[in-house]
């Protein structure tokens, strides 16, 4: 895995970290798969919503490099996590991530 920074999280996300007091992300070293967590927490309870829809974007964004690639992790990808709890958001795409 690799770990993101502020810029790799503008580019992978289209967020700005500067509305976080902080997060961990993280995405698959290698292109063949999908696993990938991030948990963040919000700066201002406001900025949830838009940390919301990035994650929506980064999943769309994800989905789409592997429809035509790799259909196992395709279906990983379609069946993403994502959960909001007060200013912390958690994002996860695993074959488990329901559990």
């Amino acid at each position: 895995m690799i770990e993101l920074d502020d810029e790799t999280l503008m580019q992978f996300y289209e967020l700005d970290a500067s509305l976080l007091e902080e997060y961990d992300a993280n995405i698959p070293m290698m292109n063949v798969t999908t696993q990938e967590y991030s948990v963040f927490k919000v700066k201002d309870i406001k900025d949830a919503e838009t940390v919301k829809n990035a994650i929506d974007k980064r999943a769309e964004a994800v989905q789409k490099s592997f429809e035509q690639y790799l259909p196992d992790q395709y279906e990983n990808a379609k069946n993403y996590y994502v959960e909001a709890n007060g200013k912390y958001l958690v994002f996860v795409i695993h074959q488990d991530s329901e559990k």
